[in-house]
């Protein structure tokens, strides 16, 4: 009971979701990402083990839409179910069952992919992948947000808007961004603002932080503390 955006950013090769839905905690049940393989979002009646035989098949495949047809052959209420799913090289696959509460459906374009179901309209659909479209100029993830939130402007959920997620895998094993808001009256905009604070200070200190090229990270007291004294706290390691 949900819409969502998957695709992939031309320039960087990132894989992201962006999904949003009436009821709670939407972040711990509909995105699925995994680094090198692809972006999944399960919907309407959730079955999140889908995404993971998804995932699993698409891992050995390298067809999104293989992968999607394997899986959901062992799901017996796959006419219940939404899914869509892409891949490293923006190839995307979609299923939306014939059971799925209307107004549902799904639209595509090059390397993205919008799938809404108990939706207001269509429309948001469409508004979703105008935002893509219009919005190329902007941060992938922002991106991906611009198109969630034309997508509520053009109607969302037909019960209302509760929870959001925005996740983003780049070439690291874990995802890059990892954002939800889990209940809140507006949560698409709790959303951008949460991003916003994201930038300002996870992603100023990533090149602090562990990581699979540095998986010790840094170990420099004053980079640390420099950090701090930024954000505004007089903050200092034990020495």
């Amino acid at each position: 009971m949900t819409w969502s955006i998957i695709a992939r950013d031309p320039v960087s090769g990132r894989l992201g979701v962006a999904v949003a839905t009436y009821s709670v905690a939407v972040g711990s049940r509909c995105p699925f990402v995994r680094p090198g393989v692809g972006a999944v979002a399960t919907q309407s009646i959730t079955n999140r083990y889908l995404a993971v035989s998804v995932l699993d098949a698409l891992e050995v495949t390298k067809n999104p839409r293989d992968a999607l047809e394997q899986a959901l052959v062992a799901d017996e209420g796959r006419e219940f179910r939404q899914i869509h799913v892409i891949d490293c090289a923006g190839e995307v696959a979609v299923w939306t069952g014939r059971h799925c509460v209307e107004a549902c459906g799904h639209t595509a374009d090059a390397g993205i992919s919008v799938a809404g179901n108990t939706l207001k309209s269509a429309a948001v659909l469409d508004a979703a992948l105008s935002a893509w479209r219009e919005c190329a100029s902007l941060p992938f993830a922002e991106r991906l947000l611009s198109a969630l939130g034309w997508g509520g402007d053009a109607g969302g959920d037909v019960r209302g808007t509760q929870s959001a997620a925005l996740v983003v895998i780049g070439s690291d094993s874990l995802p890059e961004i990892d954002l939800r808001i889990d209940s809140s009256a507006q949560p698409i905009a709790a959303l951008r603002g949460l991003l916003d604070v994201w930038r300002a200070t996870v992603e100023s200190t990533h090149g602090l932080r562990p990581s699979e090229e540095n998986p010790g990270g840094s170990i420099d007291f004053e980079s640390w503390e420099a950090q701090w004294r930024e954000e505004g706290f007089d903050l200092k390691f034990r020495r």
